[in-house]
């Protein structure tokens, strides 16, 4: 991952694709239960990851602009604010599997 190239504008589309499975869930939760539809971005896990992703870049430029590092963002985020049933189980989990699922298919 750390020799294949993301640049920052492509990043938007890397957590959209990464997100976007727990966005489905969210949207069959609330149609079961006939809530209101959910936003496709959680604003605030959204904005804390692409703050994740450049002090990651910041603390090894080594890696910038590169999947890895937006990989690296994601897995940042949740294992320093989530706990360790939502790392192991919860969306921290589902969230760090796509993202890695989500660079791999962007290698190809």
């Amino acid at each position: 991952m750390i020799d294949y190239n993301l640049p920052r504008y492509k990043l938007e589309e890397f957590l959209q694709k990464v997100f976007l499975t727990q966005f489905k869930a969210k949207q069959f939760y609330c149609l079961k239960n006939g809530l209101p539809e959910p936003e496709i971005w959680d604003l605030r896990v959204v904005k804390e990851v692409i703050k994740k992703y450049y002090i990651t870049c910041e603390q090894m430029p080594k890696i910038e602009g590169t999947l890895y590092s937006a990989v690296q963002a994601v897995s940042n985020y949740y294992s320093h604010t989530s706990n360790v049933h939502s790392q192991l189980f919860g969306n921290g989990s589902l969230a760090m599997r796509n993202s890695v699922k989500q660079a791999v298919s962007m290698m190809r």
